[in-house]
């Protein structure tokens, strides 16, 4: 992070420029001393600094009117830049005649309704200049961030003009509004400044202005009596502990100024943003790869000699190719399924919430095994880092336990892999592997589905485990949905089994809606279409990214509140399945039917009509 960069005017009757100087370097700031007559060449480089400092003078009753000089010159350089200044919320720091200035400027205190200054700088009232050291102390009523850490210390003051005077036609509002922006006092009356007051700020607290010196005590050896105060006031000097805290406040500034810069960077990013394809997916590449690799896998099967008593045609046909089904015996076939969960690990990591990702590893694996009728039975993880972290492990192996137990899975076994060279320390990923049975003639795999069966929707969770490429650029770090992201993946798994073990024949396809949204549907027969006339309510997560991107390209890549689809043969057995599901806590709903436009997915959303014409590759 870049150090915070302060601008000191000096000019006539200033003569604490040096001092001032070299406390803002002490305390971290990147400083430039500049002269009123060559302050018309930085006017328009203002924007550039985080600090404005005007420093104090050492002239009697200020008889060269420094501090209105001053005043007038910022004030017909700056214009409304010095005004924007202090509303980005930079700091403004006037020491002595710089309060002066501040308070001629009407930025110190504020001014009443009727735009009258308040009060104004006057003559001490013991009519001398006094220049000696005086003990302060921090109000209670008005913590400013400039004196943390302090309460009473001494502060040295040289002044002829450092008494706060209150018009005299204030009501009482107004004098209270006075007091309540007085952080710092003195101890005893010094010069008759109203209610002891010594410094004064605005509002937003980054305005201050004081007539104590704090430039003139950064180190212990400046205080005349160094020794005694020194042995009972350890830590950091109060002079620079004041530039100290100044230096704060700006790197705080830096911070927001860099996330304001990232969130308008995400802004704009999210408005280029219009597809899944522009969050760096490619669906119909992925589509195209699985032929390939279909291709290949086959040829080199066929070359092979090591086969033994595998048969390759016991390769059953899968529904959708959500699992890959192999026959053992005419009762029996085993389904076998991999998956992972994608960037979703990366929201772990910046919620610093493990707790539940296993739970969707679980899900993306048993949810496509049921979707062939098979019931899953074991399941292998594959664990790599960077860095093996414990306790993030036992978080994460937690929440696969958790999915196991809903799934009524068993964990066979897994991989963990330290790899430094390939993964940062932080870096990990996970990925699933599930096994199954089935009777292969109960398995399900959509040749049975033709125009007219009824579709039954079954309410996500929320966006589960696909679309956060594009869903996390869009719901950024400020919104209430960024953590909502990580909302577990529903595991269909019992609901789904209770349907197939009652209604099993009455069952033609099962779609579990994952990447590429509603175009699951047609993975199972290339001769129907869809119609979705009565689609569920998408949860709010979905709403806020619909802001950015249109309808066609939300139903194409998230699931919008339905999680897993069933095609039913008929009507009453339809029912009969709603119910079940509904007696099981879930939100379920006839949502269309399959249609004789084949490779077409019509739904209606709120009398617009939404065509899907993507046919996803098995």
């Amino acid at each position: 992070m870049q150090n915070p960069r302060a601008m000191v005017i000096t000019g006539d009757g200033i003569n604490c420029e040096n001092e001032t100087v070299n406390a803002l370097r002490l305390a971290g700031f990147e400083t430039s001393l500049i002269h009123l007559g060559s302050l018309a060449a930085f006017g328009d480089r203002l924007d550039e600094y985080h600090a404005l400092v005007l420093p104090g003078g050492f002239s009697f009753g200020d008889e060269v009117r420094s501090g209105k000089i001053l005043s007038l010159k910022l004030q017909s350089l700056f214009k409304d830049r010095l005004q924007a200044f202090i509303d980005q919320g930079k700091l403004l720091i006037g020491i002595c005649n710089g309060f002066q200035a501040l308070v001629q400027m009407g930025l110190l205190p504020a001014t009443s309704t009727r735009g009258e200054r308040l009060a104004t700088l006057a003559r001490n009232s013991h009519q001398r200049f006094v220049d000696r050291w005086v003990e302060v102390k921090v109000s209670s009523q008005n913590p400013s961030l400039y004196f943390e850490g302090l309460e009473n210390f001494d502060l040295p003051i040289r002044h002829g003009e450092g008494r706060l005077l209150l018009r005299d036609a204030m009501n009482e509002a107004e004098r209270e509004s006075i007091a309540k922006a007085a952080p710092l006092r003195y101890a005893q009356d010094v010069n008759g400044s109203w209610q002891q007051i010594a410094a004064l700020t605005n509002k937003g607290g980054n305005v201050i202005g004081l007539m104590p010196h704090p430039e003139c005590f950064i180190r212990w050896s400046q205080h005349p009596d160094w020794t005694r105060y020194k042995r009972s006031n350890r830590g950091t000097p109060p002079g620079l502990l004041f530039f100290q805290n100044a230096a704060k406040m700006a790197y705080d500034l830096i911070e927001r100024e860099m996330q304001e810069a990232q969130d308008r960077d995400k802004i704009n990013q999210r408005q280029s943003l219009k597809s899944y394809r522009d969050a760096g997916v490619d669906v119909q590449g992925a589509d195209a790869f699985v032929g390939d690799i279909k291709k290949i896998a086959t040829q080199k099967l066929a070359q092979s000699t090591m086969l033994g008593n595998f048969d390759p045609d016991r390769m059953l046909k899968a529904a959708g190719g959500y699992a890959s089904v192999y026959k053992i015996d005419e009762k029996q076939a085993v389904a076998i399924t991999t998956d992972g969960v994608g960037t979703k690990l990366m929201l772990c990591h910046e919620l610093s919430d493990y707790s539940t990702i296993g739970i969707d590893l679980v899900a993306m694996c048993a949810n496509d095994l049921i979707c062939t009728g098979a019931r899953p039975a074991l399941f292998l993880d594959y664990y790599a880092m960077g860095k093996l972290n414990r306790q993030r492990g036992k978080e994460i192996i937690s929440g696969i336990s958790d999915g196991l137990a809903q799934a009524g899975m068993f964990l066979a076994g897994g991989e963990t892999a330290e790899m430094p060279d390939l993964y940062r320390p932080e870096d990990f990923d996970l990925a699933g592997f599930a096994v199954g049975f089935v009777d292969p003639a109960k398995m399900i795999t959509g040749h049975t589905l033709v125009p007219g069966h009824h579709l039954i929707g079954i309410a996500s969770t929320g966006i589960h485990s696909n679309g956060l490429s594009l869903a996390r650029k869009l719901i950024v770090g400020g919104s209430p949905q960024r953590r909502a992201l990580l909302t577990p993946t529903r595991i269909y798994v019992a609901p789904i089994l209770a349907m197939l073990d009652k209604y099993g024949e009455h069952v033609s396809a099962i779609a579990n809606i994952t990447g590429g949204g509603f175009t699951n549907l047609m993975r199972f027969n290339s001769d129907v279409g869809f119609k979705i006339d009565n689609p569920q309510e998408p949860q709010e997560i979905f709403k806020e990214i619909a802001r950015s991107i249109d309808m066609t390209e939300m139903y194409q890549t998230f699931n919008m509140g339905t999680g897993m689809i069933v095609a039913v043969k008929n009507k009453l057995a339809a029912q009969n399945i709603l119910d079940l599901l509904r007696d099981m806590d879930l939100q379920a709903q006839l949502i269309g039917e399959s249609t004789s436009q084949a490779g077409r997915i019509e739904i209606n959303v709120d009398s617009n009509k939404i065509t899907l014409t993507h046919a996803k590759k098995a």
